[in-house]
């Protein structure tokens, strides 16, 4: 338990909704689509759109290498970066654990409140008494709302962002246990407690609800015009955030400074997007913000879009 940024960021994506697209597996985005060739495309291009908005975890080759793969606070720590991805880090995942992951992300739809976590033991598939994380996002239809629920954490919400509207968002509270893990011997006993319950009452699992932290949290949301779309995508952690990513999707990289912030721009088939990092005053804390369109928003309007943030 206790899972590094690197793992709980791709739990994290992974499970996190995208307006009219069904996301039903933190191990794996399911996309179900008809077969038309229309909405094949639009399908297609919604998956290209997760990906420049940093929803999808996958690998990447080359970029290592590369100087603008970092971003830093204001002490010149990286918080942020990207890297290519290593088949080592999930040579561990077996099919128990992707069919126990699967599992709790049902139990965790089924069982918890908006907002809330949960700590699961899975009775199948599970020969090494493992516990797994549970979590459910807050659903926001109103940027007011949104507002509100995030007051006083330095993070900045609109209603309107040029000509285009707030439309939804997904909110996403960390469980505590991911910013102090429990000990060995604490998961331990709790395993063997939800274990017994889950066999007294004849079920597939038990929970125990677990606190979440809201200073550390993850939302996207959804800006619309017309049938033009693009993503905002906030973190707030006191530690370094690390996404892997597919070389092959990348058509360009660019460091950009943007009123004295440094950013990273990236281009992909269909878009484009541009990630900064935001120093919350008097804290440890930052916010990740990525900004991300279709090819129908121009790399200078995007610009336009990220300055508004910056005041």
């Amino acid at each position: 338990m206790g899972p590094d940024q690197d793992q709980e960021l791709r739990g994290l994506f992974h499970n996190a909704p995208i307006p009219e697209v069904n996301m039903t597996s933190k191990v794996m985005n399911q996309l179900h689509a008809e077969q038309r060739k229309k909405e094949r495309f639009v399908v297609k291009y919604k998956i290209s759109l997760m990906v420049i908005a940093g929803m999808l975890l996958t690998a990447s080759t080359g970029f290592a290498a590369m100087n603008y793969q970092a971003l830093h606070n204001s002490k010149g720590e990286v918080v942020y970066e990207e890297k290519q991805w290593d088949d080592s880090l999930n040579k561990n995942n077996t099919k128990d654990d992707q069919r126990r992951s699967l599992k709790s992300h049902q139990y965790s739809e089924e069982s918890l409140k908006e907002g809330t976590a949960g700590l699961f033991y899975i009775v199948s598939n599970n020969p090494n008494h493992e516990l797994e994380t549970g979590y459910k996002s807050l659903g926001i239809h109103e940027a007011a709302a949104l507002q509100n629920e995030l007051k006083g954490q330095s993070a900045k919400i609109f209603d309107q962002v040029l000509d285009y509207k707030f439309e939804s968002a997904t909110l996403h509270y960390k469980p505590i246990i991911w910013v102090h893990p429990l000990t060995a011997e604490k998961e331990h006993a709790i395993a063997e407690q939800l274990r017994k319950q889950a066999e007294q009452s004849h079920k597939d699992y038990a929970m125990m609800p677990i606190e979440i932290s809201k200073d550390h949290w993850n939302m996207v949301s959804t800006y619309k015009k017309g049938k033009s779309q693009f993503f905002l995508n906030m973190m707030k952690s006191d530690d370094k955030t690390t996404l892997y990513t597919h070389e092959e999707q990348i058509s360009k990289r660019e460091k950009l400074v943007i009123d004295g912030v440094d950013m990273m721009y990236t281009e992909v088939e269909v878009g484009r997007t541009i990630t900064w990092v935001h120093n919350v005053p008097n804290s440890n804390f930052t916010i990740t913000y990525s900004i991300s369109t279709g090819n129908d928003v121009s790399k200078e309007k995007l610009i336009q879009m990220v300055k508004l943030f910056l005041k």
